[in-house]
């Protein structure tokens, strides 16, 4: 070579490098199928129950796939999390407990926001669905995941500080009504509900 040149080695990507690549194309992908399903789940409520049945939720695939894309999830994991939602919505719509959440009702809602203050600070909670029901006013928040962890309990305890919020938010906004929340597992068809004695403590 000559004088003031020097070869230099491509810099490989450490092994650091690469796994925090493969954590941001999981976490890309969890957020879109996340977002996708519950427009899936909002699309089959409003349209009816009756009008949708497994053959239905499939030929949605290339709606997911572009809905999955224009939300930013890795086309490495595009399939998978294609996949998963189109078996989470057929079960849903196949399943008892799927199908009272997104029966209809005359008061419900989808992506409920609600806002105001609460301890001096302004607030925004977005609620995936919240409907009556006789007296009771019901918030479900469905927790999706492209993961193997699907024990509805456990993801209750993990989110039980948000499905409070819930539930104090929306008994603001529904003094004397009874309100009862908790989330919603797709992967198992399960509610996990968090009850009174629990907010209480």
């Amino acid at each position: 070579l000559a004088d003031g040149y020097r070869c230099v080695a491509p810099v490989a990507s450490t092994p650091d490098d690469e796994e925090l690549e493969g954590l941001r194309r999981e976490h890309s992908a969890q957020r879109a199928a996340g977002t996708t399903f519950h427009f899936l789940m909002e699309r089959i409520a409003k349209d009816g129950l009756e009008k949708w049945d497994e053959k239905r939720v499939r030929e949605c695939r290339k709606a997911v796939v572009a809905l999955l894309r224009r939300e930013g999830c890795s086309e490495r994991l595009l399939d998978r999390a294609v996949t998963a939602i189109l078996d989470w919505a057929v079960n849903t719509i196949s399943s008892q407990v799927g199908r009272w959440i997104l029966k209809s009702r005359s008061e419900s809602w989808f992506e409920r926001r609600i806002s105001g203050w609460r301890d001096g600070e302004f607030f925004t909670d977005i609620m995936d669905i919240v409907f009556e029901e006789g007296e009771t006013v019901w918030v479900i928040d469905y927790k999706s995941s492209l993961k193997a962890n699907s024990d509805a309990e456990q993801i209750l305890d993990a989110n039980r500080a948000q499905i409070e919020r819930y539930i104090r938010t929306l008994s603001d906004q529904y003094p004397g009504r009874t309100i009862r929340g908790g989330v919603f597992v797709p992967m198992t068809q399960e509610i996990a509900e968090l009850h009174p004695e629990a907010l209480a403590a």
